[in-house]
């Protein structure tokens, strides 16, 4: 399972880099978001699908839930920021990483400490929710590998 995951929280970011460098911080921010949503999204139909069999009990619905919703809240927050940056004419990367940063530090809670009475539902939330960590964490490195103006 550590492996899984070690194994996707190395391949993510170099599979960012081989599809190459969005054109500009304001596609490379949106493209971070998008990525996070899908993450979230995975999260959640395995929330759905895990709560379904049985193996997720309504007080780990919940702490999940609420978790997913606080990354959804950050993520709209940020992808509107991003937005508002490129509607006033702001190109350089600086004015996108410091919004960048303040979304990866708005999602402080780790969830792999998140604790499961199923064996096979830590598994399988350890890697869904370990992927929507790694892609939020990834959303300041999309943005600083970005094409364009430094500043």
């Amino acid at each position: 399972m550590a492996r899984r995951l070690l194994r996707m929280l190395v391949v993510l970011p170099l599979v960012l880099l081989l599809v190459g460098c969005p054109s500009d911080p304001y596609r490379a921010s949106l493209s971070g978001s998008a990525k996070v949503a899908d993450a979230v999204h995975e999260a959640v139909t395995a929330e759905i699908d895990y709560y379904g069999m049985g193996k997720v009990t309504d007080e780990e619905k919940a702490v999940v839930a609420g978790y997913l919703n606080a990354v959804t809240d950050a993520n709209m927050r940020f992808r509107h920021g991003a937005t508002d940056l490129h509607n006033q004419g702001v190109v350089g990367k600086a004015a996108y990483l410091a919004l960048a940063q303040v979304f990866v530090d708005s999602v402080p809670t780790d969830p792999l400490a998140f604790g499961y009475k199923n064996p096979d539902t830590q598994k399988k939330f350890n890697t869904v929710l370990g992927a929507v960590k790694a892609a939020i964490n990834l959303v300041s490195l999309t943005v600083s590998n970005a094409k364009g103006a430094t500043q």
